[in-house]
């Protein structure tokens, strides 16, 4: 299974606040069946603001790393 639209980038959006809880998270879903998951953070000027593509993909390496799953 493939999810295409979570959440898991950590302090981003309405998803987790803690490297911890999004890591729990992806576990959740691995454990659930899921093998490829899809971070989608929201893009709400006015209650997220963008965050630069940089930022976003050091939170998603971070997040990798401490997954440790296939």
């Amino acid at each position: 299974m493939i999810d295409l639209h979570a959440h898991l980038l950590p302090g981003v959006d309405d998803g987790p606040e803690t490297l911890d809880e999004a890591v729990a998270m992806c576990r959740l879903a691995w454990e659930g069946g899921c093998t490829a998951v899809v971070a989608t953070p929201h893009r709400r000027r006015d209650q997220w603001p963008d965050r630069p593509r940089a930022e976003l993909a050091a939170r998603l390496a971070e997040l990798r790393r401490a997954v440790d799953l296939p």
